[in-house]
């Protein structure tokens, strides 16, 4: 800077959740890294980092809780299995497949 060239403080900008939610919904859309859209937004990378990963965490996951056969009620006699194998096949995206098995 030069003798000329005076700084402009820049203001703080507070924003409600319902507003972080929108700007981080913008972002998942934009194909940006978080740097170049907080740069483009006006942002500051720091706030945005903290509200993105506070709003990803309380969000759903997205996972099931899956109950085996075994530990659901019958209205009929148990039956004698012999059960020493299984097989899991998670799909999960991008072509990825996490398969388990025991025979």
């Amino acid at each position: 800077m030069n003798e000329n060239t005076v700084a402009t403080p820049t203001r703080r900008v507070r924003r409600t959740r319902d507003q972080w939610q929108q700007i981080i919904g913008e972002y998942e859309n934009a194909k940006l890294t978080q740097k170049e859209f907080c740069a483009k937004n006006n942002l500051g990378s720091v706030s945005f980092s903290k509200w993105y990963h506070r709003l990803r965490q309380n969000q759903d996951t997205g996972f099931v809780a899956l109950v085996a056969p075994d530990a659901l009620p019958s209205k009929q006699a148990p039956i004698a299995m012999k059960t020493s194998g299984f097989e899991v096949r998670l799909e999960l995206g991008d072509g990825l497949v996490l398969h388990l098995s025991r025979a």
